[in-house]
């Protein structure tokens, strides 16, 4: 998906198209194939999409009712770039009114819902238990998805999610966090208050969104 330091959102599409038939889920069942959706796929400018990236399909982001919603897909084993929210000053255009809101908004907090395969949610805040996990603490030392700033993830507690029905939050504002998915993959639906990139904070250096 990367070739020669470009990113391909082609071939990143074409990859989470196969993952989101492997594991039957449909975006838009029904909507003829001309008009069915894309993901805006993303290696966070890393360069290293195999390892770091998404697909996301972001479905309301309305600065008026400050609310949103999006699809996340990630490949198997892959993961997110770390990240946290800070407050910001943001200046949208309301998509029903046509009117441009400028408003002071709060970090954006988060719940999530596993729809297909599973996913680890790995935080820097709750009590460190990496080191229980082997494979996972392996993954994260062998492609980091974030740096701290002595150079180690921000990463101590992590917890497996599965498409079990449960809606998970994020455990306190401004917490570090990422997703990596399991072997086959994985599709997460996010809810949050109004998502403003200017809030938005990586940990990795260079990775943006």
């Amino acid at each position: 998906m990367n070739s020669g330091g470009r990113f391909r959102p082609e071939a990143a599409a074409a990859a989470y198209a196969k993952v989101m038939e492997r594991l039957g889920w449909d975006p838009a069942p029904g909507a003829p194939g001309a008009d069915r959706p894309a993901p805006e796929c993303t290696d966070f400018r890393t360069g290293d999409f195999v390892n770091t990236g998404a697909g996301v399909f972001g479905w309301a982001n309305e600065i008026r009712e400050e609310y949103a919603a999006r699809d996340i897909v990630l490949l198997p084993g892959q993961a997110t770039a770390e990240c946290r929210h800070e407050r910001s000053f943001a200046k949208a255009r309301d998509i029903r009114t046509g009117r441009e809101y400028a408003k002071d908004l709060p970090c954006k907090t988060a719940s999530w819902l596993v729809r297909r395969g599973w996913v680890y949610a790995v935080f820097s805040a709750g009590e460190p238990n990496i080191d229980s996990d082997p494979a996972l603490k392996a993954r994260i030392l062998a492609h980091p998805p974030g740096r701290g700033p002595a150079g180690a993830p921000f990463a101590v507690h992590a917890e497996k999610w599965t498409a079990d029905g449960k809606a998970r939050k994020l455990p306190a504002d401004e917490t570090w966090y990422f997703f990596v998915a399991g072997e086959d993959g994985a599709v997460i639906s996010e809810f949050s208050n109004y998502r403003d990139p200017a809030g938005a904070r990586c940990s990795l250096p260079g990775a943006t969104f």
